[in-house]
């Protein structure tokens, strides 16, 4: 067993030195039959026990570039079709052609995690999706979930997925045609509901069609409707989502509540690699962001409110604790990311460790709460160990209008100086989804060096121009940066 995993081993680090890849390693699945039987899985030497303990083995072994995929779990999903004897006596290939489909799906799941593609926000309906009947209609005393019917059941165990979505990071919110105070009782006064109002950070029960809903609880979100997964039990609201937003994920659910949780998750919405403190704190963080709007609300200005959140923001060179947290960021943001540029952990860990570069992750955090770590730098020498290109310069969309690039800018500049370097180079690649920042780098003072469709590039002369670090309200520890700056 060792030596089947070492030997994995040694291939996973050739194909990262060789191609700074991520690694996605199918695990051994199990005999369809064996002569052994009962014994093959009680035996130390049985097939079925030592097949089991090389696949833990792996997992326990896999470095942060490599994922284990579970083909324990395809092959229990297709049974019997996993395998074919005649494909394999023919054509030696297994699994069957049957089983391609749902392998692949799996393999795919893989790849959308390591490119930021997951979804991050589950929007449901009610009524006969999170219980059994119309709240508006048939009374709290109507509607079915939870012990008593079998309905019922099925409908809480729904809500028990969810709420394990919800404590990995998954953000859940309301989009319902109902009275908003009929839509409220069932998780003020049902006490079968696992699901409270607090569970969800949007909760949009109006008459309203769903498409402006959907609209709606993205912008309060600040997150793009590629990020949304819709849940309705009914076939007529789905396509008109469908219809209308092509870029939102609508689960396609059958007739029958039974199938609810399978129908949600056979398409792995929400599969991940990495599993980040700010993931775990997702949920409370959106819950501390209404309170910080309502803080916004009554304040007289917005320097106001700034002010009276009283902001700290701290920059650390990359490293092997936020290695994970930084390459999820840099594959999920889209908004604020003047490049739009994907990598894996290793090309991550290769930009930290270039000793003419830097690589910084920013956090903040104001006196309502932490933000985390919400924002990256990686800067790579531009020719010469005196002039930088900023590869990558993105922030999440929590820390919008808070100044934050203005204190990143100021930290990048004094790095620069610290390291004898004379021009930054800057680029932005406009897409879709980040207009926001495409004037970025002319609000800092950069000049405009050329400019196509695909891309603009800028340039900021240290040695000749007169460079003013930005004018903010953030607190910063004294001599932080100067640390950060030569640390590396």
């Amino acid at each position: 067993m060792d030596s089947i995993v070492e030997q994995q081993m040694k291939l996973w680090g050739r194909l990262s030195a060789d191609f700074s890849c991520h690694v996605v390693q199918h695990a051994f699945d199990l005999p369809d039959s064996d002569a052994y039987g009962y014994f093959s899985a009680a035996l130390p030497g049985g097939r079925k026990r030592v097949i089991g303990k090389v696949n833990e083995r792996m997992r326990a072994a896999a470095p942060a570039f490599v994922s284990i995929l579970d083909t324990d779990a395809v092959q229990r999903q297709l049974g019997a079709r996993w395998e074919d004897p005649l494909t394999w006596y023919n054509f030696q290939q297994t699994p069957s052609t049957d089983a391609l489909p749902a392998l692949a799906e799996e393999m795919t799941a893989h790849a959308r995690a390591v490119l930021g593609l997951t979804r991050k926000v589950l929007v449901t309906d009610l009524d006969n999706t999170l219980w059994k009947g119309i709240i508006g209609e048939d009374g709290l005393d109507g509607i079915k979930v939870g012990p008593g019917s079998p309905a019922g059941e099925a409908h809480q165990q729904l809500q028990q997925w969810m709420l394990d979505l919800k404590s990995r990071g998954i953000l859940l919110a309301v989009a319902s045609k109902n009275n908003r105070a009929d839509a409220c009782l069932p998780f003020e006064k049902c006490p079968h509901m696992l699901l409270k109002l607090d569970d969800f950070a949007a909760f949009e029960a109006n008459w309203i069609d769903k498409v402006t809903n959907l609209r709606t609880i993205a912008k309060k979100l600040s997150l793009g409707l590629e990020s949304f997964v819709f849940l309705d039990d009914n076939p007529m609201e789905r396509e008109w989502v469908r219809s209308q937003l092509p870029e939102v994920a609508v689960v396609e659910l059958g007739p029958s509540v039974f199938h609810y949780v399978k129908d949600l998750a056979r398409w792995n919405y929400f599969f991940g690699l990495t599993l980040s403190k700010e993931d775990l704190a997702r949920a409370e963080q959106y819950q501390t962001e209404a309170a910080r709007r309502e803080l916004l609300a009554s304040s007289e200005s917005l320097d106001d409110f700034l002010r009276q959140l009283h902001l700290r923001a701290s920059c650390t060179l990359v490293n092997e604790k936020n290695l994970a947290r930084v390459t999820q960021l840099i594959n999920k943001t889209n908004q604020f990311n003047l490049t739009t540029r994907r990598y894996t952990e290793a090309q991550v860990r290769q930009f930290a460790a270039d000793p003419d570069g830097w690589a910084a992750a920013f956090q903040l955090s104001d006196r309502m709460g932490d933000y985390g770590l919400i924002g990256v730098i990686l800067c790579v020498p531009d020719g010469s160990p005196e002039q930088w290109l900023i590869d990558t310069w993105l922030m999440s969309c929590r820390a919008l209008g808070r100044q934050m690039e203005k204190f990143m800018f100021d930290r990048l500049i004094e790095a620069a100086q610290l390291r004898g370097v004379r021009k930054i180079t800057g680029v932005f690649c406009p897409t879709a989804k980040n207009a926001l920042v495409a004037r970025h780098y002319d609000d800092l003072g950069f000049a405009t060096l050329s400019s196509t469709p695909e891309k603009v590039r800028y340039e900021l002369n240290l040695a000749l121009d007169v460079v003013s670090l930005a004018d903010h309200i953030i607190n910063n520890p004294v001599g932080q940066a100067a640390a950060v700056s030569l640390q590396n």
